[in-house]
């Protein structure tokens, strides 16, 4: 399997994650913080080419992501 296969999946999620949701330039707040739970399913919306993913808690989307992590943080 392809390291940009997992684009598009959902994983679960190894240990906890701070998410930021961002609302927009010049925005009030700018950003949210929300904790993504160990155990949390999420979507990887995103492969970096520096090898981590962008995940998001939305499995609906295919864009946004509020994280960035490590494949390796996923199962």
């Amino acid at each position: 399997m392809s390291y940009y296969d997992v684009r598009g999946k959902v994983y679960t999620l190894k240990l906890n994650i701070e998410g930021r949701w961002w609302h927009g330039y010049d925005a009030i707040p700018e950003f949210t913080i929300q904790i993504l739970p160990k155990g949390s399913k999420v979507k990887v919306v995103m492969c970096s080419r520096f090898g981590d993913v962008g995940i998001t808690p939305d499995l609906t989307t295919e864009h946004g992501y509020i994280a960035r992590v490590d494949p390796s943080d996923l199962e």
